[in-house]
């Protein structure tokens, strides 16, 4: 997961690319939250 951004070669694109939109939907979904614990909206 920590290497995800490294193509090592033995992964297709459409994999490598998956496995960040995942990254980053998750790390969305964790500063989403923390926003709404500190009751702070959302910027976007």
């Amino acid at each position: 997961m920590i290497g995800g951004m490294v193509n090592t070669g033995e992964r297709g694109d459409v994999e490598s690319e998956a496995v960040v939109t995942f990254i980053v939907g998750l790390n969305i979904v964790l500063v989403s939250s923390l926003w709404e614990e500190e009751g702070v909206s959302s910027p976007t």
